[in-house]
């Protein structure tokens, strides 16, 4: 049950962020300069540029990969388990397991969505430089599931 909860918030937080950041991104782009910032490095500075029209391009390669991640996601007995992976224990183990992905998939949403968000920033304002917190929180939203994940088959 708390599971449930769980991946229907995490549903509502990746796909909401996903939606209401292309809405954005198609109702911007008219006004948007021809080249905008699509690559930014280590340092979270800008250091590739190309047409404004890539920011239509992102949330259809995220949209292939958010279905196929929802499929695996779908079919717990796809993924790759430890060899202690018993009859016993193995609808815990596909409860975990596709709670890991799903948290995974919503990370990804997420972090797409912020990351079109700087794209956008930085071709409407002067600062082309991402923050050091996008990328704490992209390590953050990423390996934490995977941490809990590992820590929670462990228990089994």
């Amino acid at each position: 049950m708390v599971q449930q909860q769980l991946l229907r918030v995490a549903n509502l937080i990746g796909y909401g962020t996903f939606i209401l950041m292309t809405a954005y991104s198609l109702l911007i782009l008219p006004d948007l300069p021809q080249q905008v910032a699509i690559h930014f490095n280590i340092a979270g500075e800008a250091d590739n540029w190309g047409s404004k029209y890539v920011l239509l391009l992102i949330p259809v390669i995220v949209l292939f990969m958010t279905l196929a991640m929802e499929a695996v996601e779908k079919h717990p007995e796809w993924h790759n388990y430890p060899a202690s992976k018993t009859k016993a224990n193995e609808q815990a183990m596909y409860k975990i397991s596709q709670r890991t992905m799903n948290l995974v998939k919503n990370a990804i949403l997420l972090i797409f969505s912020l990351l079109q968000l700087e794209m956008i920033r930085s071709a409407t304002t002067e600062n082309t430089s991402i923050g050091a917190a996008f990328f704490v929180l992209l390590l953050t939203v990423v390996v934490a599931p995977l941490i809990w994940h590992f820590a929670s088959m462990q228990k089994l």
